[in-house]
């Protein structure tokens, strides 16, 4: 979604009007460039190489310099959340907890609290992260702790020196609708049209 009363401008209108414009990844960059933030959950990747000549540990990744405020309003574009899949560990953050925590997407546990990764030199290891929200506007970044050479170590990880962004719905739980002063949604072929009222739009 965009926050605020965002009107696609002239590319995007075009874009949004193609037949599979969902995906098309110029689509995706220009909602990006007008400050499109995501819905609902967030995807990140991290890749941590071991480029040192001894034994690296990855103890923890949690979040840190969580801000949460109330849902944002503004231009919502209702499709699905697209997938990726590879060898890699799945990981998933609730942002709506009270003290969240890194866990295992099939085991539902605090994944660090049982697992430890250690990487030999040359090795390399993918996490990938799921951070979801129902509640709130969410602004964070990504704390690696880790051990090398017997000493603990910590990285921050953000988005290319900004927070990781994700938002929570809009919803007018009378109505069990959504509430956004403009919502373009999915056509069958793909394409996203905006809504006539998108304050009648049921939630999905």
């Amino acid at each position: 979604m965009v926050p605020g009363n965002y009107e696609p401008n002239s590319a995007l209108a075009q874009l949004l009007k193609v037949p599979d414009a969902i995906a098309n990844p110029d689509m995706f960059k220009e909602i990006r460039a007008a400050g499109g933030v995501d819905l609902n959950e967030i995807s990140i990747k991290i890749i941590a190489s071991n480029t040192h000549g001894s034994l690296l540990r990855i103890l923890d990744i949690e979040p840190v310099s969580l801000v949460r405020n109330p849902p944002l309003d503004g231009t919502m574009f209702l499709m699905p959340t697209h997938q990726g899949i590879d060898d890699s560990i799945p990981l998933v953050i609730n942002l709506d907890d009270p003290m969240p925590l890194t866990r295992a997407i099939d085991e539902g546990m605090s994944f660090f609290d049982y697992y430890t990764v250690s990487l030999k030199t040359g090795e390399q290891q993918v996490f990938d992260f799921k951070a979801e929200t129902a509640r709130y506007d969410a602004l964070f970044a990504l704390n690696v702790v880790y051990l090398i050479d017997g000493q603990k170590k910590q990285q921050t990880i953000d988005n290319n020196g900004h927070p990781f962004h994700v938002v929570a719905p809009r919803i007018d739980q009378a109505s069990a609708t959504y509430s956004y002063q403009r919502i373009y949604e999915m056509q069958t072929d793909f394409s996203m049209k905006e809504v006539p009222d998108p304050h009648r739009v049921a939630v999905r």
